[in-house]
C-alpha cells in the first residue's frame, strides 16, 4: 500500500551519509486502522499474491490489531468457509515456515461478501461490514484483482455506494492491478472512469507489463 495510506516515508534518498544509517534502520510504524477489501477473493492473484502478502505484512509488525480483511466474490461462501479457504491458502503459497499465530490472528479478522460486481446489493453489504469492522475503522483499501473487463463497473458501483467518499474522515484508496489497458487509448479511457469517483490521490495503479523486461 501506499506511502499516504500505512503512512510510509521512504527513508533512502541520494547523497544519504553514513550518519543516516540508524534513521534508515528503524522500525516503519504499524499501518493505520483500515479493512482492505478484495475484489476478486478467489483468484490466483488473491491467492498466490495478496493474502500471503498481508500474512507477512502481520509477521513484520506492518498490521495493527485494528485491521480488516474482506473478501468479496461471486461464489457462494459464508464467513467461517472463506477463513478454511484462507488457511490452505497460506499453508500452500506462503513462505515457510508458515507462523501459525500469524494465520489465526488474520483469519480472526476475515469475512466474505458473495455477490455480482454489478449489484448494488453487493456494495451495500461492503458498506455494511465496513461500518461494523475491528475497531469501527471506516478507512478502506478496495483492491481490485479482477480481469480488466471489471475494473470500470467496479469503481462506478463504489461510488454510486458512497464507498469511494472521504468527507466523514475516513480515508479511501482503489488499487488497480492488472493491465492498465490494452493501449494508450484505452488507459486514458479507464483512468478518466476511474477518476469520476476518485481524486487522483486515492488511486493506486499497478501495471504487470510496465515492471517486466520486453
Amino acid at each position: 500500500m501506499a506511502a499516504t495510506t500505512m503512512k510510509l516515508k521512504s527513508t533512502g534518498e541520494p547523497g544519504v551519509t553514513a550518519g543516516c544509517a540508524e534513521r534508515a534502520q528503524a522500525p516503519a510504524p504499524a499501518a493505520d486502522p483500515c479493512a482492505v477489501v478484495i475484489f476478486g477473493a478467489s483468484g490466483d492473484l488473491a491467492m498466490r499474491k495478496l493474502v500471503p502478502a498481508l500474512y507477512n505484512l502481520r509477521g513484520s509488525g506492518l498490521l495493527g490489531d485494528r485491521f480488516t480483511l474482506i473478501g468479496v466474490g461471486r461464489d457462494a461462501r459464508t464467513d467461517p468457509e472463506y477463513r478454511e479457504k484462507l488457511a490452505r491458502d497460506l499453508r500452500e503459497f506462503a513462505a515457510p515456515p508458515v507462523d501459525a499465530g500469524d494465520v489465526d490472528w488474520l483469519l480472526a479478522r476475515a469475512a466474505y461478501v458473495s455477490g455480482g460486481f454489478d449489484d448494488q446489493a453487493t456494495y451495500r453489504e461492503i458498506a455494511r461490514r465496513l461500518a461494523g469492522g475491528e475497531g469501527g475503522s471506516l478507512n478502506a483499501v478496495f483492491y481490485l484483482a479482477t480481469p480488466p473487463s471489471l475494473f470500470g463497473p467496479i469503481v462506478d458501483q463504489l461510488g454510486a455506494a458512497g464507498l469511494a467518499d472521504e468527507s466523514a474522515g475516513a480515508w479511501r484508496r482503489v488499487i488497480v492491478e492488472k493491465p492498465f489497458g490494452r493501449d494508450l487509448g484505452s488507459a486514458r479511457e479507464l483512468n478518466e472512469e476511474i477518476r469520476r469517483h476518485f481524486d487522483e490521490a486515492q488511486i493506486y495503479r499497478i501495471d504487470h507489463y510496465l515492471g517486466k523486461e520486453t
